[in-house]
């Protein structure tokens, strides 16, 4: 019986390089969306160079990059199968070429800024070999940035924070690329990542929920990378984008997520932030008002307190503060950003 299927409707790509089997008894296929990665496409290849166990074969998918990193990948690296998408079309279709192209059943994707730990790999085919019913996996950022920089601290530290509790057992509804695995199969029934999402924007959690509905998805610990996270300027931008796209799949799939900036505890953290903000100006211009601003405040810092004081243990009392100060400004751009989505959604129905 035939599955339907985007994956094989319009093939849109350039084989530049078959590539090698690193390890034929591996049943992983890496796959690797690229776009202008010069800067951290090496770091990552390296990554997997290093690693305990090899998978059957990493591919590369190169969506019309400008930046050279493609040559670099070729001249470099002639063990990967590489790539090249015919137009700028996106990481959705550059992942769903490298799903058709994949040899293998697991499917381990990496987001092409990430480095990968040298246990992962190995972690992720043993964890499919001994729980054969699971649809994916999902993995997690190191509490420690690829790249320097206080924002990008404070990002590994809350994105790792959200997974610290987390085990074997723990079941997901969502996928995000950056480091997870999906089975093929289930892939093609599922018709893929959608396509009408051009960017890097939600579309991994929107197949996630897809998969999610009928198959389980799990967390792997052992399933870690450093990222390089941007700046705040660039960040907030991605928030903004990425949050105006969220909500509707939100209101579509009914439910928060189990973890991560989606989940209900954050939201609730979130709130409170913003909540506090939205106190200050009138606590400033009447004083009586004054204890709203403190109550919301003081309830803020209570419900991220574990966060903060994890920001202190890892690296000191600088990120204890600014833990907080980031965590504050960002919960404000996010409940605006929720705001302002939610009245589009209204005006669109």
């Amino acid at each position: 019986m035939a599955i339907a299927s985007n994956l094989l409707i319009d093939k849109g790509f350039t084989e530049l390089n078959k590539g090698l089997v690193l390890n034929p008894t591996s049943e992983i296929s890496i796959v690797i969306p690229s776009f202008n990665s010069l800067k951290t496409i090496t770091k990552l290849i390296k990554s997997i160079e290093e690693s305990i166990k090899k998978p059957y074969e990493v591919i590369i998918v190169d969506d019309c990059s400008v930046d050279g990193s493609i040559n670099i990948v070729l001249n470099n690296y002639p063990w990967i199968k590489t790539i090249k998408l015919n137009k700028n079309s996106g990481p959705s279709k550059a992942r769903n070429i490298g799903v058709e192209v994949a040899n293998k059943e697991i499917i381990l994707f990496l987001d092409s800024d990430v480095i990968l730990t040298p246990v992962a790999i190995e972690a992720v085919e043993k964890r499919h070999k001994n729980y054969p019913d699971i649809a994916g996996l999902q993995g997690h950022y190191h509490w420690e940035a690829a790249n320097p920089g206080s924002f990008p601290s404070y990002k590994a530290l809350i994105n790792h924070f959200w997974y610290r509790g987390s085990n074997e057992s723990t079941e997901v509804n969502f996928l995000v690329t950056y480091a997870c695995t999906i089975k093929k199969q289930i892939l093609l029934e599922a018709g893929g990542f959608s396509e009408l999402y051009k960017g890097a924007d939600v579309e991994d959690y929107e197949l996630g929920y897809r998969i999610a509905k009928k198959y389980k998805l799990l967390h792997e610990p052992m399933l870690e990378v450093y990222h390089h996270f941007p700046g705040f300027i660039k960040n907030t931008r991605n928030y903004i984008d990425r949050g105006m796209k969220w909500f509707p799949l939100f209101v579509k799939n009914k439910k928060f997520d189990t973890s991560g900036a989606t989940s209900s505890n954050e939201a609730i953290s979130r709130l409170l932030g913003i909540l506090s903000f939205a106190s200050l100006i009138p606590a400033l211009i009447n004083k009586n008002l004054l204890s709203i601003f403190l109550i919301t405040t003081i309830l803020y810092l209570l419900v991220n307190l574990k966060f903060f004081i994890f920001c202190f243990q890892k690296k000191g009392i600088k990120y204890f503060l600014l833990g907080i100060f980031f965590h504050y400004v960002s919960s404000i751009v996010i409940c605006l950003t929720m705001f302002f989505s939610v009245i589009k959604y209204i005006l669109k129905r």
